[in-house]
């Protein structure tokens, strides 16, 4: 089947990080399930830093995660505001102030004034950024929901339907035990896989998540097979020749399953529906395929000699309107030990220095991080592309964030890319 041009996001992304190199493969993990997980962590997490109960979870994406849209899925801290409406600020007034924010892309003062309207004001503006794909001020505002409020089975119900898995963690958040186990007992029963995996996250269900996952790994295998894609060991064949590149991208386009292979002779692309349906199956430019491993293809020496090497990779792609100065934007908790890689390839339009980097849970403003990258602007760019760096602090589970040290970032965009290598054990065990 030949590839359609349907792919005009992607190829926006591209080009946004083409001005800088990149150094990364993706998983052999199951793209469906790696959305739910990577989108719940994101969301669920890191995100909600300024909740009264931030979720314990992406991505993106999110909770992806998302998200991962994942990392679109992101956001800073709320603001502080008072703990009651002044008097003098009716609901109108809170309603004009929450648009003003959102429109500016200030996340968390669009969230500090949300608290404040009332239960239609706050379905409207969580519709809106629904309806938009504005994930970081949809998971800002379902951030200062109560649990198990009718708007959050509402938005349940609505992304659910629709098969937006990045969306729906979010809100998983927001849910108590009981209700996060009727979500269960529903996708288990109606087979929507990444909705499984979005809730065994949430209630710890982490031996059914591991059984989870090896089935989706097997089923996915046999859809690929019907398209002419056969795996063989870790190498990827179409048509019966050896994959270079490989993209598997999903509906939500917040996450991809990413393989390279530097001895392959071709280079593949699927995309899929919302509900993670193939939909086209073909050859990648080489253009394109080269600026997704621009570091990679510029040392096939050195990568041969790793290609058989298996990793577990997670990108999260980043287009964030603003960070406000001095805040911390969290992107998810990650387990991380000795052996595996990290990269950031991020850029902003506006603000004079930008870090990224992970720090123990815990802390709002932590004073020790890991593995940082701390850059200021030279001349018209604010940019870093760090390539693959080795994980060497202790194992363990790290926050990701995006820091803006002094005066806001404004147009963050790139990409950050986490890998684990599958042949070590996890959490040191």
């Amino acid at each position: 089947m030949a590839l359609q041009e349907g792919g005009e996001r992607l190829k926006e992304r591209l080009a946004a990080i083409r001005s800088y190199r990149q150094g990364t493969k993706e998983a052999a993990l199951v793209a469906l399930l790696l959305t739910a997980l990577l989108v719940a962590a994101a969301i669920g997490t890191g995100c909600c830093a300024g909740a009264e109960e931030p979720p314990s979870a992406v991505p993106p994406v999110a909770k992806t995660q998302p998200a991962p849209s994942l990392p679109e899925a992101v956001y800073t801290q709320p603001e502080e505001p008072p703990a009651s409406a002044p008097a003098s600020l009716e609901t109108e007034t809170w309603v004009q102030q929450t648009e003003q924010y959102y429109k500016e892309g200030s996340v968390s003062k669009f969230a500090a004034a949300f608290r404040f309207l009332g239960e239609e004001e706050q379905r409207a503006a969580i519709a809106k950024a629904y309806a938009d794909e504005q994930i970081a001020a949809f998971g800002a505002a379902v951030s200062q929901l109560d649990q198990d409020v009718p708007l959050v089975a509402e938005f349940a119900e609505q992304a659910y339907e629709d098969g937006r898995v990045n969306f729906f963690s979010v809100l998983t958040g927001k849910m108590g035990e009981e209700l996060l186990q009727e979500w269960l007992v529903r996708a288990s029963r109606e087979r929507k896989m990444n909705f499984q995996a979005v809730m065994m996250q949430a209630l710890g269900k982490d031996q059914e998540l591991e059984r989870l996952k090896e089935e989706k790994d097997q089923e996915r295998l046999d859809e690929y097979k019907s398209y002419g894609v056969t795996k063989e060991g870790k190498s990827y064949y179409y048509q019966g020749q050896l994959v270079r590149v490989f993209l598997d991208m999903e509906g939500n386009r917040a996450f991809y399953t990413l393989e390279n292979n530097p001895l392959g002779v071709v280079d593949v692309k699927i995309t899929r529906g919302t509900e993670g349906k193939i939909q086209t199956i073909g050859y990648m430019e080489k253009e394109e395929a080269e600026a997704l491993f621009r570091e990679d293809f510029s040392q096939p020496d050195e990568l041969a000699e790793k290609a058989g090497q298996d990793w577990e990779t997670t990108i999260l792609p980043v287009e964030v309107q603003r960070v406000e100065g001095g805040t911390w934007l969290w992107l998810g908790t990650y387990a991380l030990q000795p052996g595996d890689q990290v990269s950031y390839n991020l850029q902003a339009k506006k603000g004079e220095r930008m870090a990224a980097g992970f720090a123990q849970p815990g802390t709002e403003a932590p004073n020790t991080t890991f593995h940082t990258v701390d850059n200021r602007r030279q001349g018209e760019e604010l940019a870093f592309a760090t390539g693959l760096m080795a994980w060497k602090a202790p194992a363990g589970e790290y926050r990701l964030f995006i820091h803006a040290p002094e005066e806001g970032l404004e147009g963050i965009q790139g990409q950050i890319v986490i890998r684990r290598r599958l042949d070590t054990p996890k959490n040191g065990a």
